[in-house]
């Protein structure tokens, strides 16, 4: 079975024996692991790459995320390119229609909407918490307001909203006894919870990158989010409706207490290092008031211990095998993101918008 090989240590080097990535601290080897078992390699920091290295993963089509030290995504290296010329060509001219983009703008926000609804409504169903119930209320209510927005930038403020009340409610969902979530932070994130999500949604992105790729699309020309300095517009509208699987899956770390404060840490030097763009962002952050003068707590960041735990959680998640409705058959979460990316891209050949997002929480 593949799986994801994280690579934290900033002293090793990443190199390459017939067949396996081998992994050696001055030179002396430390892990060689068979190319056959990697299906995606994260590399966090100032970590250095041989030439036969690097040239074993392009040709295996395994795919490399590069993250800073803190896990903020930075890019991911890019194999031989899509030649679905035409693809892209029919991209631009459907997204510069507004008719469409503003179409494709409302299906990405009810989506999400929806996939919150169910995240709380789950909750809901396991224990009686009433600003979650409240939430499911006006989450529901917003959901039926999204086919008559005529604006892009009115449908942001409506999913914000929408982001506001569900990050609130999400708060009281959350029984771990020393770790507390209040509101969405990001840049940086300032407590553990927030850590997991900013790193989930960065891990998240890359997915949604490299689906579109794969479908011969360009993920910087999307409908929701603006394209312009290098934001994957796409990516980052076809990944709004899967950020509640996110969410659910560091409540359940933390709630199972698979997580806790010593799986974090704050070193001031990381944030530092961040990129001065942030290439996931996400609305619905509140914003501290004028009269707040407490000060902010310390950036917070998953430590090494806690993303080992984060990232098996994440690949197994995605082997999670669930009934996807159009094809009325069950497939894995990965399958049925290329399914989803495959459909819109349809859509664009076509120039009918007839996608629905999938419901990934029941």
């Amino acid at each position: 079975m593949k799986g994801i090989v994280a690579i934290q240590d900033q002293d090793v080097m990443v190199g390459a024996k017939k067949m396996a990535l081998v992994i050696s601290r001055e030179g002396a080897e430390v892990r060689r692991i068979p190319i056959g078992t990697i299906s995606e390699v994260h590399l966090f920091g100032a970590i250095e790459v041989s030439a036969r290295a690097r040239d074993l993963l392009l040709r295996e089509g395994v795919d490399v995320v590069c993250l800073t030290r803190a896990g903020s995504y930075l890019g991911r290296w890019l194999g031989v390119e899509s030649r679905w010329s035409e693809r892209r060509l029919a991209q631009y001219q459907r997204l510069s229609d507004p008719g469409f983009a503003l179409e494709l703008a409302r299906r990405v926000v009810a989506g999400k909407l929806q996939n919150q609804r169910s995240f709380c409504q789950r909750i809901a169903r396991e224990r009686d918490i009433q600003e979650v119930s409240a939430a499911v209320v006006a989450i529901r209510a917003l959901e039926r307001g999204v086919g008559s927005i005529q604006a892009v930038d009115v449908l942001m403020g409506l999913e914000g909203r929408a982001s506001v009340l569900y990050y609130r409610s999400l708060g009281k969902a959350l029984r771990h006894p020393e770790i507390a979530f209040l509101r969405r932070t990001r840049r940086p994130p300032r407590d553990p919870v927030n850590a997991c999500l900013s790193f989930g949604y960065t891990l998240l992105l890359s997915k949604v990158v490299a689906a579109i790729h794969r479908a011969g699309l360009d993920p910087h020309l999307g409908g929701l989010h603006q394209a312009g300095r290098g934001k994957p517009a796409l990516a980052l509208d076809l990944m709004e409706g899967w950020r509640p699987l996110v969410d659910r899956l560091v409540w359940k770390l933390f709630n199972r207490r698979q997580l806790g404060p010593n799986d974090f840490e704050t070193p001031a030097s990381w944030a530092e290092e961040e990129p001065t763009k942030d290439p996931v962002p996400s609305s619905g952050v509140e914003v501290r008031s004028d009269d707040d003068t407490e000060p902010l707590p310390s950036p917070v960041y998953l430590a090494a211990s806690g993303r080992t735990v984060l990232l098996s959680e994440w690949g197994a998640l995605w082997r999670h095998r669930q009934t996807y409705e159009p094809r009325s058959a069950k497939f894995e979460l990965g399958q049925i993101l290329d399914l989803e990316v495959q459909w819109v891209t349809r859509c664009i050949e076509e120039g009918t918008l007839d996608w629905t997002p999938c419901q990934l929480i029941g």
